[in-house]
């Protein structure tokens, strides 16, 4: 499929159900594209450069600023050039430090704490200087600034989601390879993250979301957790997602579209439910998989279920060899969250999943010590 005609039905699907007239979002739509191709004739490769409008407002809506250590840190190996990244406002400052320090217990130094706010990068900058941090304020229009609360929410969210692409772009032409994550991904061991380095680009599963790709080739990804490594193959790959997402989308749902659109063969798909059984509910599935997608040359690879698990809090029966858990939060009784407090209950999860799963996950209600381990999945 050619990259216009996939980047318009993907923008469709990802955008579906916003409250913008079809023809306005449309306009909205053609005028970015057009922008943001002129600004990449102007430079390709550094994204921090598309900057200023004759308004003065930021064509990416990206400002990338390392502020506490340079864009590759001194405490990454360069030797394989890897580096762990989430991304996260004030709100999330709390989940980010969890997070962090799990990492840092875990024996890694590759992390990076991608703040998205002004708050919360002084928050980092006075208070733990001792991470590693850089800055990418993700802004919102003067049109949408007048959305209600929970809109303006829902749109910082999207355009973080398309502006963590660009950043991986940045950074894999820069001959750095990127393991993404969201914040609230729980890490239970240490493997050696250049093992990886044999595929250009890894998943991990997903449940059913988006449902339209779950029903046409039983299986969809999470878009907040990836290995992509800095080759040619990748770097064709991300730009095809950047393409799709355009200044704001929900990248789970143009990630997995492109993955229908870019021939991929697979080396093995038994596992996957047959189609008349590919509903919500499901029997997800667990194996890994590998392939390779004729339309960008890269390879990939699905993480196994129980290595980087995607289900449910409280499982009956723990991932085995667990590298890295994304349980779904469970709500309390009686109570709603929405994206104002949410992030609450998600820094509960990671006590609660150590309670259920341990540390190492390969047992119920374990207490172990995290220690490296080999790498499997």
């Amino acid at each position: 499929m050619p990259k216009s005609v996939f980047t318009d039905s993907v923008k469709k699907t990802a955008t579906r159900g916003r409250s913008a007239k079809p023809s306005l979002l449309r306009f909205l739509l053609v005028g970015t594209a057009s922008l943001l191709t002129i600004a990449r004739s102007f430079n390709a490769t550094n994204v921090s450069s598309w900057k200023w409008l004759p308004d003065g407002r930021t064509l990416s809506m990206l400002d990338i600023e390392s502020l506490a250590s340079p864009t590759f840190p001194q405490a990454i190996d360069k030797s394989s050039k890897i580096k762990i990244i989430g991304f996260a406002d004030s709100r999330y400052r709390d989940i980010a430090m969890t997070w962090y320090q799990r990492l840092s217990n875990l024996g890694y130094n590759e992390h990076t704490i991608i703040t998205t706010d002004q708050l919360g990068a002084d928050f980092f900058a006075h208070n733990v200087s001792s991470y590693r941090f850089e800055k990418m304020i993700v802004k919102i229009t003067e049109g949408e600034s007048h959305m209600r609360v929970s809109g303006k929410l829902r749109r910082e969210r999207e355009r973080m989601f398309a502006m963590r692409w660009h950043y991986i772009l940045s950074q894999l032409e820069q001959g750095i390879s990127v393991v993404l994550t969201d914040m609230d991904n729980i890490f239970n061991r240490h493997v050696n993250l250049s093992e990886f380095l044999e595929y250009d680009v890894i998943h991990a599963y997903e449940k059913t979301y988006p449902q339209n790709v779950f029903e046409k080739q039983g299986f969809v990804v999470c878009g907040g957790m990836s290995f992509i490594k800095s080759s040619p193959a990748a770097i064709r790959f991300v730009k095809l997602i950047v393409d799709g997402c355009g200044t704001f989308c929900d990248d789970q749902v143009v990630l997995n579209n492109l993955l229908l659109t870019l021939n991929i063969t697979w080396d093995n798909t038994d596992h996957l439910p047959p189609p008349e059984n590919r509903t919500s509910e499901s029997i997800l599935p667990k194996q890994s998989m590998t392939g390779i997608a004729s339309a960008t040359g890269h390879t990939v690879k699905v993480w196994s279920r129980d290595f980087a698990f995607r289900g449910d809090m409280y499982p009956e029966e723990c991932p085995v060899d667990n590298w890295v858990s994304m349980p779904w939060p469970v709500q309390p009784r009686g109570i709603s969250w929405t994206r104002q407090n949410i992030h609450v209950y998600k820094h509960r999860m990671f006590q609660q999943w150590d309670d259920h799963c341990g540390r190492i996950s390969n047992q119920t209600a374990t207490d172990k010590p995290m220690t490296p381990t080999a790498l499997s999945g």
